[in-house]
């Protein structure tokens, strides 16, 4: 599914830094511009094996983009692991990152009423009244920019083992496209 990582040490140039310890270059996809350093947990190379808690581990210990310096944490998703509805976000905001779950804030309690007017709960015990939510990248990007499509390649592996693991019946997409202010009939 995802390239395997490249086993031979890169040459270091000088001014660059040494690859860290413990962790192996992956080879970049067709997405991931020229020279872009991806570093990958040489232990959790294949992700598409990892249980929740091993996932959940390795995306709190990611360092595949750019997104990872600026973060404060990973956030991960919320919710049943068995869920019938799984709702995936585009990139966690500024609120999620400080509180490491997703749609939190007004967006969140938008969601969770409009969850709640048709009997589902993000923390509902049975997994047909449950929904886990999630985003495409578990950073959040700088200034709440939309990720680019390096970053969402790079964490499509974490998503997609989750989509894999709850097994949704259901997987609704919510992205928002910031567009500026709209005012209309003015």
């Amino acid at each position: 599914n995802f390239p395997e990582p490249n086993p031979v040490r890169p040459e270091v140039s000088k001014g660059e830094s040494e690859p860290v310890e413990g962790l192996r270059q992956a080879q970049p996809g067709p997405s991931i511009p020229q020279g872009e350093r991806i570093l990958q947990d040489e232990s959790h190379t294949d992700i598409a094996t990892l249980d929740w808690s091993a996932l959940r581990s390795a995306v709190s210990r990611c360092r595949a983009c750019a997104l990872c310096e600026s973060r404060t944490q990973t956030v991960f998703g919320v919710g049943h692991e068995g869920a019938r509805l799984m709702i995936v976000g585009e990139a966690p905001g500024e609120n999620e990152d400080l509180q490491g779950e997703p749609f939190v804030g007004q967006s969140g309690k938008l969601l969770d009423n409009m969850l709640r007017a048709i009997g589902l709960a993000r923390d509902a015990a049975k997994p047909e009244q449950a929904v886990f939510i999630c985003n495409t990248v578990k950073c959040r990007p700088p200034r709440n920019r939309n990720p680019d499509p390096a970053e969402t390649a790079r964490c499509a592996p974490y998503l997609d083992r989750q989509i894999e693991l709850v097994q949704p019946k259901l997987l609704l997409a919510i992205l928002v496209l910031l567009v500026g202010r709209l005012v209309v009939g003015r």
